[in-house]
């Protein structure tokens, strides 16, 4: 409720780890909050591989700010074949205090698990009697080169509960999806991963996901 408030998200890539910036002069002056955004579990969020993004804030209800990233721990990531989840935290205060809840928790899989890499995706729907959170974040696998496995998996984890719990990530190319004929060879068009997608709004119980288009 006040304007005067900016909130960023920033990674330090010396040492992998995310933090929020908070400015409470209209971006005057800014400092780190009290208490990092990560869970201590998963200390780290983020890698060094050509810059993608990989933590993103969202204003919710009552002054409720959310952070998304990604989560790691030592031996674990950044990324495939390692195993990168994600996590999203929630504070009332500016980054004093944080709750934590594990979106998708690649550390607990076993066989064949994709590692979660770029998690710039986060809406939040305050139209309803509870925020309702979407999360998005792209997948990877470590799969020989014809695998299916490596089509791309721009993923999309829900919470109705304003955070607390979410169910399981579903795949948007899962759905149907429109195709583009190029030269008279028809191609399915698939949403792409990595830098910046999928992109998510959300409002009045619909959310829209974009993201770059990839023939196949």
């Amino acid at each position: 409720s006040n304007p005067r408030v900016v909130v960023a998200a920033t990674a330090d890539l010396r040492n992998n780890q995310c933090y929020l910036t908070v400015s409470q002069d209209a971006g005057r002056t800014w400092k780190f909050s009290k208490e990092p955004p990560t869970d201590p579990k998963y200390p780290f969020c983020t890698n060094q591989s050509a810059g993608i993004p990989e933590a993103v804030v969202a204003w919710g209800r009552d002054g409720t700010l959310y952070y998304l990233h990604g989560a790691w721990g030592e031996g674990e990531g950044p990324s495939w074949p390692g195993k990168m989840g994600v996590i999203l935290a929630r504070t009332k205060n500016l980054g004093q205090t944080w709750q934590y809840t594990i979106v998708d928790n690649t550390r607990a899989k076993t066989g064949d698990v994709g590692s979660d890499a770029a998690v710039p995706g986060l809406a939040i729907d305050t139209s309803g009697p509870r925020d309702i959170v979407y999360a998005g974040f792209s997948q990877y696998y470590d799969a020989p080169p014809d695998s299916p496995l490596n089509a791309p998996h721009p993923m999309v984890a829900t919470s109705t509960d304003g955070g607390a719990t979410f169910g399981a990530p579903i795949d948007l190319n899962k759905f149907p999806r429109p195709s583009l004929t190029v030269n008279g060879k028809q191609y399915q068009l698939d949403f792409d991963t990595g830098f910046g997608s999928p992109f998510l709004v959300a409002h009045d119980g619909v959310v829209l996901a974009a993201a770059g288009a990839i023939g196949r």
